[in-house]
């Protein structure tokens, strides 16, 4: 919830606003992880999943969206819940204009972390199109009301 708080106070501020079944679940995640890696050592030649994710942000610094969006989206397979696959991806989306995707990434960023990041380019990202941002979020904070 504290997550978000803190989406919901970044977009107030962009505003202008002062402010199943468990086994077949394992069965489907192994295969995942193991075609993901399977693709991450045939195509790109890693054999571990920590450097894979070492090389991320390098790939993003030296622009190679595509590449980095490749391992991401292939890293996503193997653990959705590792935080910087949003980081990163919202950054490499971003930079290739594709906004509605980065904007998703950034929500489910900061549902998962406490770690603010670099508000200046979440605001960016969010006044590309901040209907859509806006009603995400609103479809975000509608979803933990009926959690509840």
């Amino acid at each position: 919830m504290k997550h978000l708080l803190t989406l919901i106070a970044l977009l107030l501020l962009v505003v202008g606003v002062q402010v199943s079944c468990t086994h077949c679940d394992n069965i489907v995640s192994n295969y995942r992880y193991k075609r993901a890696m399977r693709l991450l050592q045939n195509e790109h030649g890693y054999d571990n999943q920590t450097a894979v994710m070492e090389s991320v942000p390098k790939l993003v610094e030296q622009e190679e969206y595509q590449l980095a969006l490749e391992i991401l989206n292939t890293y996503e397979q193997i653990d959705d819940s590792y935080e910087p696959i949003y980081r990163y991806r919202l950054l490499a989306y971003n930079a290739l204009g594709e906004t509605h995707k980065a904007i998703d990434d950034a929500i489910k960023y900061y549902e998962m972390t406490d770690v603010i990041f670099n508000n200046d380019i979440i605001q960016e990202i969010f006044k590309k199109d901040l209907s859509y941002a806006m009603t995400k979020t609103n479809q975000k904070i509608q979803s933990f009301g009926n959690d509840n």
